[in-house]
């Protein structure tokens, strides 16, 4: 191989990999009107988290704040799904493994993402008023975003 060959081979392969050290990338889906200031809410689900301190004082900024007769419930959900989601099929016929039943996800190569999800549910009706969530793709091995990162990132992105 010369050394222009090798070079080149150098370049293409650092290249090749500076997609591996990227951010990860963050996807942003709202719906609904944020209530207006002076109303109250309470966690249908009281969580002692550092996502659910940032968004408590997000909306205390905004002069939404926790009463023990609130107009709204606010839902906090985490979640984290890995890359590879299959699906289990049918009942092996006899003489066939049972791991034959397993079909994996069609992309080896798929990310894994995280979610904050945060809901104003109205408390008379239970109608959601205002949702956002804040997903993160990432690779298994990727560094991920704290939540409480994902929180604060959801708080600048609120709509009223």
């Amino acid at each position: 191989m010369s050394s222009k060959s090798a070079a080149m081979a150098a370049i293409i392969g650092i290249m090749s990999c500076a997609g591996c050290a990227q951010t990860p990338r963050l996807d942003i889906a709202k719906s609904g009107v944020l209530p207006a200031a002076d109303s109250a809410y309470s966690l249908a689900e009281p969580l002692d988290t550092p996502a659910s301190a940032t968004l408590s004082a997000c909306l205390a900024t905004r002069g939404i704040h926790v009463a023990a007769k609130p107009a709204y419930l606010a839902q906090l959900v985490e979640t984290d799904r890995p890359g590879m989601v299959g699906v289990m099929g049918p009942q092996p016929a006899e003489g066939i493994p049972a791991a034959a039943t397993w079909l994996p996800g069609a992309a080896p190569g798929r990310r894994a993402v995280r979610s904050l999800t945060f809901s104003l549910i109205r408390a008379s009706t239970g109608e959601t008023v205002y949702r956002i969530a804040v997903s993160e793709r990432y690779r298994p091995r990727a560094k991920r975003a704290a939540l409480a990162d994902l929180a604060r990132i959801a708080c600048s992105s609120l709509a009223g």
